[in-house]
């Protein structure tokens, strides 16, 4: 500001000292104002000791609030609706033409609705035709399928039916052949599976429905149906080439090596229920009279598979199909119990124990064979062969009492002889006992050899032929480990080679000469059958009945087989000694 010739300096900077003290207080009020302020709204939020209270208050003052706001809005909206309502009743002067009105806009609706439907009904209606077509289609289709497959099956061209009456024919009445098994082991269970998947099949095409020619399959079986599968005590080993037939036949992976009777047994009668429920499984069903049996059932063959003797001694001997024994050893079983303190089985199967005993005992031929046991029953078994005849000829009878070494468990089943001539058997006893170390044990005998029967086909009266396998068949010694092997590739060959269409013909021997040959020819090759020496047996040269009423079929009806004639039986050998007769 200028100084003007009236104003001295010191009143300007009195003035400018007055304006700043003016500013400075008007400042200091501005500021205790908005510290007023502050502490004010401090006091109101609670002096900020608690500001989620404040928020949460405030939170609800906003959403009370919101609420008066509908609240408010929604009696607004009320409001008018009822008095739009109102003018359009004419403020309830005129009810009936309301009425009226809401009847015509129902009416309307109801045009709108119905207009909007028909084109769905009538698409829903030709989605029906075309799904009925379709049905239609697929099941004039699967009747041309099954007729041009029906026509292919040599049950159709040997019977003379043409493919147009196929569908009309009765499927389930047509003639079938009727196959009866005896016997529900791991044998008789595996030909009835054999049988039922050689029918399964149409070239590459699985059948949905069981094919016409399909043969009937009973299994009788002696043990009750809660015995069955219960043989876990029993373990098989199975050879690489017999578990790939096992598991191709079964579609499955299933089949180990070393597993329990009782789980093939399981595993067999699964997949057969699975791909055959038509067959029939019949426990406690004991067949003595075979005869009787296919009278009753009017079967067309039968496979006997119950066991070593579980045909009767009349039977075979009416039959011509007695059991000739060969070559036989005792065995020495030892049961181990417990755990193993010389290692686990699975580390003891790759240790060379025969060496250790043969050293120990002297017996250059002293065979100890360790196999692995079976969950709840055992740790695992020794088998003990290949020592002189002499050692057990004063063995004790029946199993020994549970003993806490194995060569305690061995003395007891020499008896006397354990400290005489079978000395040398407790010192190789001593040996397996160092190394394994087991916590009990016991021991028997078990009697090991190889028997065989005079012939696996056999006709009974009225030509119905019954085919022995299994065990009923032949067998050798479970140390071995080729007996069920050989027995499953047997039935295998078997089934596959004959025909079991029902072709009109009788079902006669001679359409199993291939399999009695093969078999004889083996229990001729293997010296220990004690069958080498006797000489091939010369064909007849007349054939049987059956077989000439099969010939003559044959010229006639040219897919049927030719029939050779049945497989004669052997000579027995002298040095062939009879089984006894189990009591």
């Amino acid at each position: 500001m200028p100084v003007t010739e009236h104003e001295t300096p010191d009143a300007v900077r009195t003035a400018k000292k007055r304006l700043k003290r003016r500013l400075r207080d008007e400042v200091r009020a501005v500021r205790r104002a908005s510290k007023r302020e502050a502490r004010e709204a401090s006091a109101r939020r609670g002096n900020g000791h608690d500001l989620n209270a404040f928020l949460e208050r405030t939170h609800a003052r906003a959403a009370e609030a919101a609420a008066a706001a509908l609240a408010a809005a929604a009696s607004a909206a009320c409001a008018t609706q009822a008095m739009e309502a109102c003018a359009r009743r004419g403020k309830d002067h005129d009810v009936d033409a309301f009425v009226e009105r809401t009847r015509a806009r129902t009416v309307e609706a109801a045009a709108v609705a119905a207009a909007k439907a028909a084109p769905a009904a009538q698409e829903e209606g030709a989605e029906a035709a075309n799904q009925t077509a379709l049905e239609e289609f697929r099941k004039n289709c699967s009747a041309n399928v099954c007729k041009h497959i029906y026509a292919k099956l040599p049950f159709f061209r040997a019977s003379g039916l043409s493919a147009d009456c196929l569908l009309s024919q009765d499927v389930a009445a047509l003639p079938r052949r009727r196959v009866a098994v005896v016997g529900a082991g791991p044998v008789g269970l595996w030909a009835a599976l054999v049988l039922a998947e050689k029918y399964r099949k149409l070239g590459n095409h699985v059948c949905k429905r069981r094919r016409p020619d399909t043969p009937d399959v009973v299994v009788m079986e002696a043990r009750a149906a809660s015995d069955h599968c219960s043989r876990t005590d029993i373990r098989i080993v199975l050879s690489e080439k017999t578990l790939t037939l096992l598991n191709r036949k079964t579609h499955s992976g299933r089949f180990v090596s070393g597993m329990p009777v009782a789980d093939i047994e399981q595993a067999l009668l699964d997949q057969l229920q699975k791909i055959s429920p038509e067959t029939k499984v019949l426990f406690n069903s004991d067949v003595s009279e075979p005869g009787k049996m296919v009278a009753d059932g009017n079967f067309d063959c039968v496979f006997w598979a119950a066991g070593r003797r579980s045909l009767p001694t009349s039977e075979r001997r009416k039959l011509a199909c007695e059991v000739v024994s060969g070559d036989s050893q005792r065995v020495l079983f030892v049961q181990l119990n417990g755990p193993l303190a010389g290692g686990s089985v699975a580390e003891l199967l790759s240790s060379d124990l025969a060496s250790k005993a043969k050293q120990a005992s002297g017996c250059p031929k002293l065979t100890v064979t360790l196999r692995p046991g079976v969950n709840d029953v055992c740790t695992g078994s020794l088998w003990i062969h290949g020592f002189p005849a002499e050692m057990a000829e004063a063995a004790v009878a029946g199993r020994s009492p549970t003993m806490q070494s194995i060569a305690d468990a061995v003395d007891w089943a020499l008896g006397l002889a354990a400290t005489g001539v079978a000395a040398p058997l407790h010192l190789a006893a001593e040996a397996l006992q160092q190394r394994l170390q087991p916590t009990e044990c016991s021991s028997r005998w078990v009697e090991a050899s190889f028997w065989s029967s005079d012939r696996v086909v056999c006709e009974m009266d009225g030509g119905c032929p019954l085919v022995l396998m299994g065990d009923a068949a032949m067998g050798r010694p479970f140390l071995t480990g080729t007996t069920l092997n050989h027995h499953f590739w047997d039935v295998f060959r078997l089934i596959d080679e004959v025909d079991w269409t029902h072709d009109g013909t009788s079902l006669s021997c001679g359409r199993f000469d291939a399999h009695g040959r093969r078999y004889l020819d083996m229990i001729r090759r293997i010296s220990e059958f004690q069958r080498r020496d006797t000489p091939a047996p010369s064909l007849p040269l007349v054939m049987s009945a059956a077989a000439e009423v099969d010939k003559v079929q044959v010229e006639v009806n040219p897919i049927a087989l030719a029939l050779a004639p049945s497989a004669p039986s052997l000579p027995r050998p002298p040095s062939a000694a009879k089984l006894p007769a189990v009591s």
